[in-house]
């Protein structure tokens, strides 16, 4: 079980990103949830459907690129 205990400052009208954890993707997990230990009280949840249609990782892409080609130098934008 992955979960983090360190405090999330407040928040107001912001986007904000959550990442998971280590190697973890949609693909390892069922949902996901961010909790307020103190209150008891859920903030948020998201149930990861079965197999998800979601782009792969651009930062995974370019390190493939990168290992399969590194005799050659690509610049992303």
């Amino acid at each position: 079980m992955f979960c983090s205990l360190d405090p999330l400052r407040l928040y107001f009208e912001e986007t904000i990103t959550l990442e998971l954890p280590g190697d973890l993707t949609v693909f390892n997990i069922d949902w996901f949830s961010v909790y307020d230990l103190a209150n008891k009280e859920n903030l948020g949840f998201v149930i990861i459907p079965d197999d998800p249609n979601v782009p792969p990782s651009l930062a995974s892409i370019i390190v493939s690129i990168l290992e399969s080609n590194e005799s050659r130098t690509y610049v992303v934008i």
